[in-house]
């Protein structure tokens, strides 16, 4: 009875077989989820929990029909036009006095995954930074780099959330932080 919710990563799209898994697991019985828009309304979707307003984004939705849509120089480091535009709806209707958005890929990496993580496309990032920002969003959470962090950009808190285990290469953290 306790409710999992999946965030999309790189190392989940590479495997279609984690990909089924996680959309079969989604589910709205114990907790209702808003799904995201089609393509993606398996892996992206919000929800409440008390005050607290969540946004789940999957950064590897190729913004049509592709929830999984990723390769190394081609994919991610880019939230596409009707993703934003979906987040931006979601965070604007909500009156929660809370908002946590969470997505694998970090606004501003620090050590590893620098330069292509949502870093990638400045303006891009920008534009969904200054977003977070007028909808009052507290919380960004993120992954992708391996090491944990946090950092205040105007008024968002943006935590990384490390390694779930040893993390003992270059640039990573030296210790499970989850």
């Amino acid at each position: 009875d306790i409710p999992i919710f999946h965030v999309i990563g790189n190392h989940e799209v590479e495997n279609s077989e984690d990909m089924s898994a996680v959309r079969s697991a989604y589910s709205s019985s114990l907790v209702p989820l808003n799904p995201g828009p089609a393509g993606t309304d398996k892996t992206t979707y919000s929800f409440d929990i008390e005050n607290l307003h969540i946004v789940n984004m999957n950064l590897y939705w190729n913004g049509r029909n592709n929830d999984a849509w990723f390769k190394y120089g081609d994919g991610g480091g880019y939230v596409p036009d009707a993703l934003y535009k979906w987040v931006k709806t979601d965070l604007a209707k909500t009156s929660q006095p809370w908002k946590l958005v969470v997505g694998h890929e970090p606004l501003y990496p620090l050590g590893y995954h620098v330069g292509n993580s949502l870093d990638q496309d400045v303006s891009n990032r920008d534009k969904l930074e200054n977003l977070f920002i007028s909808q009052k969003v507290a919380v960004y959470l993120s992954g992708h780099t391996h090491t944990s962090a946090v950092q205040l950009k105007g008024s968002v808190y943006h935590v990384a959330t490390g390694v779930t285990g040893t993390g003992t290469k270059k640039d990573k953290d030296s210790f499970a932080s989850i």
